[in-house]
């Protein structure tokens, strides 16, 4: 599903609101998970799941292309789990 699909469902739940006002809101969403996420923080969304940074450690990788050994210092990844509400739904045991 696409962020333009996400609008068009939520349009046609509350028609009453502009398309433009839905992709505003849509966009602010992103942004401020997307921006919490990389200051650290744990975004949880109940029923849904919670989003959480995970740190990786520095590790020595090698390019697939040519095997040439590369340093990858210590990053940021987002690590998903999934709440009660969604893993139900999925595995339809609602």
């Amino acid at each position: 599903m696409t962020r333009s699909d996400i609008i068009k469902l939520i349009y046609q739940e509350k028609n009453n609101l502009l398309i433009r006002d839905i992709e505003k809101i849509v966009d602010i969403l992103t942004e401020k998970i997307s921006s919490s996420l990389a200051e650290g923080h744990r975004i949880e969304l109940r029923g849904f799941g919670v989003f959480a940074p995970k740190k990786l450690a520095p590790k020595m990788a090698s390019n697939p292309k040519g095997g040439a050994k590369i340093n990858l210092p210590e990053r940021l990844s987002v690590k998903f789990k999934a709440g009660k509400l969604l893993s139900e739904k999925i595995n339809n045991k609602s």
